[in-house]
């Protein structure tokens, strides 16, 4: 568990304040948001199985210590404390979408400030690519490609080409995607237009 790792290693005097506990809050809780969304049932360190809402309301406990720690580490003149609070809060509004508690996630969302993004930091490093963009290195292998329906809406949203070739599997077409275009492009986490959307949602 990473957020109980860190605790270990952080536990003292400035465990209230330090980013990187928050960020680890943060990321966990992101983690388990993604758990309750896709699975019908989650256990963690060999215990019983959570149903979803429950995941959820492990994840909510994350992201609202996240928002506490970050908080206090913004007010000691760390910078990434506030996003940090900014992208908890989008994660708190989403696992508490996910919950159904519709009134505390539009009151979550509406912390965030519209033009707020948090990106996964990438890296183009040719010798560790676990540090870049993963859908642009699954991209290389031609394993995922653009399906019909989406090419046919003509969003520039969805950018895509011809890759000239078919797909891993010889069947169909290899329709590369174009909205990460490099090992180094970063991807959104969490934005100021999710939780606009996440309000109205709810």
């Amino acid at each position: 568990d990473l957020v109980r790792t860190y605790v270990e290693r952080a536990a003292g005097p400035n465990a209230t304040s330090d980013v990187n506990l928050a960020r680890a809050y943060m990321n966990s809780g992101f983690g388990l948001v993604l758990l309750a969304e896709h699975f019908c049932q989650g256990a963690f360190l060999v215990g019983p199985p959570l149903t979803p809402a429950q995941v959820f309301d492990s994840a909510a406990v994350r992201f609202a210590k996240a928002v506490t720690i970050g908080a206090a580490s913004a007010a000691a003149g760390v910078a990434e404390g506030t996003k940090v609070v900014n992208g908890s809060n989008v994660g708190l509004a989403r696992a508490l979408l996910g919950k159904k508690d519709y009134a505390a996630a539009a009151a979550a969302g509406a912390l965030v400030p519209a033009a707020f993004v948090y990106n996964v930091v990438t890296v183009d490093d040719p010798t560790n690519r676990a540090l870049g963009n993963g859908v642009f290195g699954t991209d290389q292998n031609a394993v995922v490609l653009v399906p019909d329906v989406y090419r046919a809406l003509a969003d520039t949203r969805v950018p895509w080409r011809d890759g000239g070739r078919n797909a891993q599997d010889t069947q169909f077409r290899y329709y590369q995607n174009l909205k990460h275009p490099s090992w180094a492009t970063p991807i959104r986490i969490a934005s100021g237009l999710e939780a606009s959307y996440i309000a109205a949602e709810a």
